[in-house]
């Protein structure tokens, strides 16, 4: 029995709206067309799509206090009312294509959809927290699309959790997150995820946010868990004074191999896009990271920057620093940086002559390179659940 007929016979089963059903049945039809995609330093040639077993997995809300008081809206979209539905499905795919490729057309048509409505004018102290868990059964798969719509004015965080799954010695399973995001006018949107996914998950993830007018989104990001990792960013700033922040903190352990990818687009004049990115690679690990400007005809007065800093705790360690600049107007500010770097034995040594043992000097460093990002983030539980993470993966346990 194919893929596709089984995608088909899991679509009919599902007891949802209507609209949803006929979404998914046009993004299996599509999947079955569809080759998996080839990239260059990302071979996923290893990912068994036959071997997988039927969708599943756990996935939680939490609203802070007081937020559905306010209007705000969270939860799984069958669980919702018309109104709502027609939200979501205007919304579906209209950021990330179902024809994009075959593993958005597969998130499409096995997905489980999320939306976040915040109406205009609200502003949440206590971010909106998604945690989705995949399986620990080899051949599991989780797929997950979150619709985020801020009304003008509004502001609000939003901390996704993305976790679970097998071991690499057990097997593979497959994990794909989607997050369509739409940013209405002097709105703000922080979007926090934590990814630590098990080291026998193929993960793939592709978050796309279109800015308003004097709007602003913050993409705050840790890529740590996963075997193979390909995970990326996109802002389109398409309104005049829109802004853009992506940060980006990953560490590549063991065999892992993470891709990531940060764009910025800019359309409307006076946008300002910023990209920072630091990542740790260990063991035999691989990262590549790919930053992207694109500066479109029309976006005068704008400014995009990028930053990427990488270090290596291991002499096997790779990473690949991959930035690109697109400019198709003048009066325009574009940068780029990119630097790769080993641990400083002097510094170990000075550590070491202080009494520290060798893995607990190695632990400073990392966590003095990490500072200046995880100083950034807002929520104290988001920060000191990063810093354990790290420092897991350090000791060799993530």
């Amino acid at each position: 029995m194919g893929v596709a007929l089984d995608m088909q016979k899991w679509i009919g089963a599902q007891r949802e709206p209507a609209w949803l059903g006929v979404r998914r049945r046009e993004a299996g039809t599509a999947e079955a067309d569809l080759e998996l995609p080839r990239w260059d330093r990302t071979d996923i040639s290893g990912l068994d799509l036959a071997a997988l077993r039927a969708p599943g997995g756990r996935i939680q809300v939490h609203l802070p206090p007081q937020a559905a008081q306010a209007g705000v809206v969270a939860g799984e979209v069958s669980t919702l009312g018309p109104e709502h539905q027609e939200v979501a499905a205007a919304e579906f795919g209209r950021l990330v294509p179902v024809a994009t490729g075959k593993l958005e057309a597969r998130n499409a048509a096995l997905g489980r959809v999320v939306l976040v409505l915040v109406p205009p004018g609200v502003a949440l102290e206590q971010p909106i927290e998604l945690v989705y868990e995949l399986p620990s059964d080899p051949g599991a798969q989780l797929h997950t699309r979150t619709l985020v719509l801020l009304g003008r004015g509004a502001e609000a965080r939003l901390l996704q959790r993305t976790l679970g799954g097998t071991t690499r010695t057990r097997g593979q399973a497959l994990a794909s997150a989607v997050v369509e995001a739409r940013v209405g006018d002097g709105a703000q949107l922080q979007f926090m995820e934590l990814q630590s996914w098990a080291d026998g998950v193929y993960a793939f993830g592709q978050r796309t946010a279109e800015v308003g007018r004097d709007a602003r989104v913050h993409w705050l990001l840790a890529e740590l868990g996963g075997g193979l990792v390909r995970s990326g960013t996109r802002s389109v700033l398409g309104a005049i004074g829109g802004g853009a922040l992506s940060q980006v903190v990953f560490f590549a352990s063991g065999a892992q191999h993470l891709d990531l990818l940060a764009t910025m687009v800019h359309q409307g004049q006076r946008t300002d896009g910023l990209m920072l990115a630091k990542g740790v690679v260990s063991g035999h690990g691989r990262s590549v990271y790919r930053g992207t400007s694109e500066i479109l005809r029309g976006a005068k007065g704008c400014n995009s920057q990028q930053k990427e800093n990488m270090l290596h705790l291991s002499p096997h360690a790779r990473s690949d620093a991959i930035p690109a600049l697109f400019i198709k107007e003048n009066e325009v500010q574009a940068g780029h940086a990119a630097t790769t770097g080993k641990l400083d034995e002097e510094q170990l040594f000075y550590l070491a002559s202080r009494g520290l043992p060798r893995r607990e000097a190695e632990r400073l460093v990392v966590q003095g390179f990490f500072a200046p990002l995880l100083e950034r983030i807002p929520v104290p539980a988001v920060r000191e659940a990063l810093v354990d993470l790290v420092d897991r993966k350090i000791d060799g346990e993530a």
